[in-house]
Order: C-alpha cells, then sequence, then structure tokens
C-alpha cells in the first residue's frame, strides 16, 4: 500500500487556516471533488459528489493543528483516513499537509489520480484563503 503527503504553504496565520479547514461546511468551497454539498447527520458529517455519498466524522485539536478526517466509503466498505495537519510557516504563514493512504483494491493508477484531486483541492484552499475575504 502507498501513501503520499501532499502540503501546501498559504499566506495565513495557523489559526486562521485551522478554523477554516477543521469546519466541515468548508468542504464544498475547497474540496468540491470531495464534497459538491454536506450535512450533519446523527455523530456524522455526509459529503455528497458524483459518485455517492461519504459518512465521516472529523477529529480535530487546535493545540496541535491536527484535522482528521475519519470515515466509510459505504459503496467499497473501506474506511477513509485522511490525517491532516496545519503547522506554522514562518511568520503569518501556515503549511497544511494532508496526507492519504491507498486503500485496499485501489489501483496504483487510481490512488495515483486521487493524489492528483487533493493536490487541485489544496491549491484550490490556498486560493480561497489568501483571498481578500475568504468564505
Amino acid at each position: 500500500m502507498n501513501t503520499e503527503t501532499r502540503s501546501i504553504t498559504i499566506a495565513r496565520d495557523p489559526r486562521s487556516v485551522f478554523a477554516y479547514v477543521s469546519r466541515p461546511e468548508n468542504l464544498p468551497v475547497w474540496a468540491t471533488p470531495f464534497a459538491e454539498s454536506i450535512r450533519a447527520e446523527d455523530d456524522y458529517w455526509i459529503a455528497t459528489n458524483a459518485t455517492g455519498e461519504t459518512s465521516f466524522t472529523l477529529r480535530s485539536d487546535e493545540a496541535s493543528g491536527v484535522v482528521d478526517f475519519l470515515g466509510l466509503i459505504a459503496a467499497d466498505a473501506y474506511v477513509l483516513r485522511a490525517p491532516t495537519r496545519v503547522v506554522p510557516n514562518g511568520p503569518d504563514q501556515s503549511e497544511y499537509l494532508f496526507t492519504l493512504f491507498q486503500v485496499p483494491r485501489e489501483s496504483d493508477e487510481a490512488f495515483a489520480a486521487r493524489v492528483g484531486v487533493v493536490s487541485g483541492e489544496l491549491e484550490t484552499l490556498k486560493r480561497v484563503l489568501e483571498s481578500p475575504s475568504p468564505s
């Protein structure tokens, strides 16, 4: 199984970046391929996109900058683990790190495509957070 960690430097302080990425309601703004829409249901969040729904929980800790997405992809019955972290990177800058794990039965090509999607999402996150008034 492969793993990949992608990161992006964002010209915003870590508290601001953490506050934004730790709110699932913001996913449709910056992570559209994963969540075209999102809703809360019981103790989970449900992200909906063209391929279906993903149920997940979010574990976050501002002191360490950890924002972990944990859940189950119902259609394929595999566990979603997307650990992420916001860390300081100079004055008023942050680094946002996002780790992906290849899941059982996922081809190397499909995993590489997913890594590409996340890289694009991180670019969108940077644009949103560096805009004069982020959503």
